[in-house]
C-alpha cells in the first residue's frame, strides 16, 4: 500500500562495488604502509653489503611506487565515502561524480599497475649480479615475500570493482530513478509516501 520507489537493481550493484572499491584502497594503504616502513629500515650501506647487489635506484623506485599507490587509495576512499550515500538515494549529483571519481581511480590504479612492474624489474636489476640466495635475502629487506601476491590480489579486485560499479551506473542512465532529486525536504522526495495520495483514498467523501 506504499509508494516508495525501489532501489534498481543496478544502483544497488553499484553501492556495493562501490563500497568493496573503498575498503579494497583502504587495504592498499595499508600495503603501501608496510612496504614504506620496510623500505625505511633498508639503507642503501645494507645493501651494498652484499655482493653483486648495485642499480640501488631500484629502492626509490619501490618508495615510489608506495607512495603513489597509498595517494590514489586515499583519494579514492574519500571520493567513495562522500558519494556512496547519495548515490544510493539516486542523487542526480552523485551519479555523475561516482563516474569522475571511477574514471580517475580505474585510470590512476592502471597506471600504478604498470608502475608496479617497472618496480620488480628494477628488483631484478638490483640482484642480477648476485647468487640465488643472496637474491631472495634482499628482496626479503626490500618487502615481506606475501607484499607481491596481496598487491596482485588487490588490484585485480579493485579494477573488478570499479567497472562493475561504473557499468552499472551507465546502465542506470535509461532509467528515471536520478531524474527527480531536486527535493527540498523528505516530503518531496518521490520514493517516500505519497501522504495526500493515501489520505485521498481513506477519505473519498472530502474530495
Amino acid at each position: 500500500m506504499s509508494t516508495i520507489r525501489a532501489v534498481p537493481k543496478q544502483v544497488t550493484i553499484a553501492v556495493w562495488a562501490l563500497l568493496a572499491l573503498a575498503l579494497i584502497s583502504l587495504l592498499q594503504i595499508v600495503f603501501g604502509s608496510i612496504e614504506l616502513a620496510q623500505l625505511a629500515r633498508t639503507t642503501p650501506e645494507l645493501l651494498r653489503t652484499f655482493p653483486g647487489v648495485e642499480h640501488l635506484k631500484a629502492v626509490d623506485e619501490l618508495n615510489g611506487s608506495a607512495r603513489s599507490l597509498i595517494v590514489l587509495s586515499a583519494i579514492t576512499v574519500v571520493g567513495a565515502a562522500i558519494i556512496l550515500r547519495p548515490v544510493h538515494l539516486g542523487r542526480l549529483w552523485a551519479r555523475r561524480g561516482a563516474f569522475a571519481v571511477l574514471s580517475v581511480a580505474l585510470g590512476l590504479e592502471l597506471l600504478q599497475i604498470g608502475g608496479d612492474s617497472s618496480a620488480v624489474v628494477q628488483v631484478g636489476m638490483l640482484v642480477s649480479g648476485s647468487s640465488p640466495d643472496t637474491a631472495d635475502t634482499v628482496s626479503d629487506l626490500l618487502y615481506p615475500a606475501w607484499l607481491p601476491w596481496g598487491y596482485f590480489t588487490a588490484e585485480i579486485i579493485f579494477v573488478a570493482a570499479g567497472a562493475t560499479a561504473l557499468v552499472c551506473l551507465l546502465k542506470s542512465l535509461s532509467g528515471e530513478y536520478f531524474e527527480r532529486k531536486n527535493a527540498t525536504s523528505a516530503a518531496d522526495d518521490p520514493r517516500l509516501w505519497d501522504v495526500k495520495a493515501i489520505r485521498a483514498k481513506m477519505n473519498p467523501e472530502n474530495d
